[in-house]
C-alpha cells in the first residue's frame, strides 16, 4: 500500500523469520492495534503477534479508508472464493451468502490522512525486514554531552496515530 500500490499481505504478515514476528508486533504497536501473542506450535511459548477482533477491525477500517479501490478488489476476490452456502449460527440451517460486495459500501475516495499513517507504518515495517544496504547506510553522530535533545518514550498510539505524531482531526473518533 506504499505510494499508491497495494503491498502484498505476504510481505507484511507471512514472513517466517522469528525476527519478523517482533517487527510485526512493532507494526501493530505503531498503529495502536490491539493484538496478543500465540504459540507457533502447542509445544512452544507464545511469540506470534495476532490481531484481536478489535485490532483486525481497526486494521481493515484503516486499509479501507486509505485504499478503498484496492480493498474493494481484494474483498471481491475473497467473497468470490467463499462457498455460497453456510450454516446459520442461529438455527443451523443453510444460509445463502453474497457472491459480491458493492463498491458503494466503501469510501468513494481515499482518506489522505489514513493513507499517510498507513504508508508510514508499512514503510517502517517493510524496511525493517530488509537488510540494510551498504551504500545507503550512514552513521548518525552521537549526541554530545552539551546537546539539548531529550529522549522521550511515546505513549500508546491510537489506531490511526503514529507515535510522536498528533492524530489528524479528520481521523479522531467522534463521540456517539
Amino acid at each position: 500500500m506504499i505510494t499508491g500500490t497495494l503491498t502484498s499481505g505476504e510481505d507484511i504478515f507471512r514472513n517466517r523469520q522469528a525476527a519478523s514476528w517482533t517487527r510485526l508486533a512493532d507494526l501493530y504497536q505503531h498503529l495502536g492495534l490491539e493484538y496478543f501473542l500465540v504459540p507457533a506450535d502447542v509445544k512452544f511459548r507464545p511469540i506470534l503477534p495476532s490481531l484481536t477482533l478489535s485490532g483486525w477491525t481497526q486494521w481493515l477500517t484503516l486499509s479501507m479508508r486509505a485504499y478503498p479501490n484496492e480493498e474493494s478488489h481484494r474483498l471481491a476476490k475473497v467473497v468470490a472464493a467463499m462457498p455460497i452456502n453456510a450454516d446459520s449460527l442461529l438455527d443451523g440451517k443453510p444460509e445463502r451468502l453474497p457472491k459480491q460486495i458493492s463498491r458503494r459500501l466503501l469510501p468513494t475516495k481515499p482518506n489522505r490522512d489514513a493513507r499517510i499513517v498507513l504508508d508510514d507504518a508499512l514503510q517502517t515495517h517493510l524496511s525493517s525486514l530488509r537488510p540494510p544496504s551498504p551504500t545507503t547506510t550512514t552513521a548518525k553522530p552521537p549526541l554530545s554531552p552539551t546537546s539539548t535533545a531529550t529522549l522521550t518514550t511515546p505513549g500508546p498510539a491510537t489506531a490511526l496515530q503514529a507515535p510522536g505524531h498528533p492524530l489528524p482531526t479528520s481521523l479522531r473518533r467522534q463521540p456517539p
